[in-house]
Parts: C-alpha cells; sequence; structure tokens
C-alpha cells in the first residue's frame, strides 16, 4: 500500500515491490520504439524518466539494476559481481560471446546510471570498473587488430559488426570509466 500523504510506498512493502518494479523499468530502457528499433530523442527521454525514478531508491535497493544491467556478461562468465579484477585476461576473452550491440547498449546504460544517479553508485564502482575493464579490452584488442589490418577485421562476427562499432563501444568504456572515476 501507499502512504496517502505523499504517495510513497510504505517501508515494509518496498522489499516485495521493488524488485518487480525495477525489473519492469529495467525491460523499458532496453526496449526499442519507434520505426525499426531506431535511436530517439523519445528513447532518451525514456530513460532520463526511468533513471530519475531510480533516484528514489536506496544504494541497497539499486543492487538488482547493476546485476541486471551487467547480466550480459556475468552470463558468460566475462565479469563478476563482486567487482574483483581477476582471471584479466579469460574474462576479456569471455567478451567475445558477448554481441557489440548489447557490449553497447551495458556502456550507455552503466553511463546514464552514473550520470544521473551518481552518488548512490559508489558502492557499486568496482563491480562497473570491472565491467569497464574486461569490455575496453576487449574492444581494445578489436581496435588494434582493426588498425593494424584494416582489410581483414579479424574479430569473431558475433562480437562486433564493424571496426566501428568496436570503436564506439571503445569510446563509451572511456566515457563511463571517466564518470565512474570523477
Amino acid at each position: 500500500s501507499v502512504h496517502a500523504g505523499s504517495g510513497q510506498l510504505l517501508a515494509d512493502e518496498r522489499p516485495l515491490l521493488l524488485p518487480l518494479v525495477t525489473r519492469i523499468l529495467f525491460a523499458q530502457l532496453t526496449r526499442r520504439v519507434g520505426r525499426g528499433g531506431t535511436k530517439s530523442s523519445g528513447q532518451a527521454s525514456r530513460r532520463a524518466t526511468i533513471f530519475s525514478y531510480f533516484g528514489s531508491f536506496s544504494t541497497a535497493e539499486l543492487r538488482l539494476l547493476i546485476e541486471l544491467m551487467l547480466a550480459p556478461l556475468i552470463a558468460v562468465d566475462a565479469t563478476t559481481f563482486d567487482g574483483v579484477l581477476r582471471d584479466d585476461e579469460r574474462r576479456s576473452q569471455a567478451m567475445v560471446r558477448v554481441p557489440g550491440a548489447r557490449q553497447l547498449g551495458m556502456m550507455r546504460a552503466l553511463h546514464e546510471a552514473w550520470s544521473q544517479l551518481g552518488h548512490c553508485m559508489l558502492p557499486y564502482a568496482p563491480q562497473t570498473l570491472a565491467a569497464i575493464v574486461h569490455t575496453l579490452a576487449c574492444a581494445a584488442a578489436a581496435c588494434a587488430a582493426a588498425e593494424a589490418s584494416p582489410s581483414t577485421f579479424n574479430v569473431p562476427p558475433s562480437t562486433y559488426s564493424d571496426s566501428t562499432q568496436a570503436r564506439e563501444v571503445r569510446l563509451w568504456c572511456v566515457k563511463t570509466f571517466t564518470l565512474v572515476l570523477s
């Protein structure tokens, strides 16, 4: 139930409802609308609205959101939720199993989360930084390969569609890294 005066969830009901609300809103963050699922200002506005709603969550309540954002990497063992950097080479190599479009979407979502939620995200800095490091290592390797031999862009096709996508993932990794450390 909701407090009549403020319209806020009662404290004892937050643990029951917020995981459901988080999953529903996360689905809206990742959903594309419009012609062919292209980017639009409407999508950016929707994301900003959703992240501003997450701003009312406590730091502990944001954990599920972070887990959902990092899920593609955790699923292929490319990172862990504990945020410890270990087995870096193996984890960075596991990144090739995460499609470039998904890597890019994850980095953009992390960037948006950090820009909108800032101080609430601080406890999740190790997890975010570990994800950035592994994603950046994969994207940087793909960029280096493309620059060494542009005609034979030699990265598994399921990872990046082309060297431009790899460069864009690398760019968003650096942007997000900078934002986390600022």
